[in-house]
């Protein structure tokens, strides 16, 4: 069974998303703040955590960072209702820290359902970076500069020389 580890700092949310994580035939665990779901998340590590963004004592994003310095596999899905910013950038910055998948509250169970299923089915980070770099060296010109490589101007008209 797929285990869903909800960080929510609003009781309400976290109960209504335990409760749906449960109907929908997930297991659910939930923590009301950033220090304490990633104390959970390292004694039970779950499939896939919802991760609030904007909570006191512990703010999402640090949490997202500690959370992957711990698990650099952990398939993290950000979310967030605004809060005092615009909810799109800071769940873009989410992303590009590594959360896999964002979503924006409100969200309907046929929208969260099919967050944790792609998120289930991404490849690793590592494997896909290994993946890359194989690509990058097979490609990778044998011999000089590679084809269309534009002239570099002098070092002289970059310092004034």
């Amino acid at each position: 069974m797929t285990s869903v580890l909800v960080i929510d700092d609003d009781a309400g949310i976290r109960e209504m998303l335990g409760q749906l994580l449960s109907a929908l035939g997930y297991k659910a665990s939930t923590a009301e703040n950033g220090q304490l779901g990633l104390k959970l998340y390292q004694s039970e590590p779950a499939n896939v955590v919802l991760l609030d963004i904007f909570m006191p004592e512990k703010a999402g994003l640090d949490t997202l960072r500690d959370l992957l310095r711990h698990d650099p596999k952990a398939r993290v899905i950000a979310m967030s209702g605004g809060g005092r910013f615009n909810r799109k950038e800071i769940l873009e910055i989410a992303m590009y820290m590594g959360a896999r998948k964002r979503l924006q509250k409100p969200f309907t169970s046929e929208e969260l359902k099919a967050a944790i299923e792609e998120v289930i089915l991404m490849p690793d980070v590592k494997e896909t970076q290994a993946q890359g770099q194989e690509v990058a060296k097979d490609s990778a010109p044998r011999r000089g500069k590679p084809r269309g490589t534009p002239p570099q101007p002098p070092l002289s008209m970059w310092t004034g020389l």
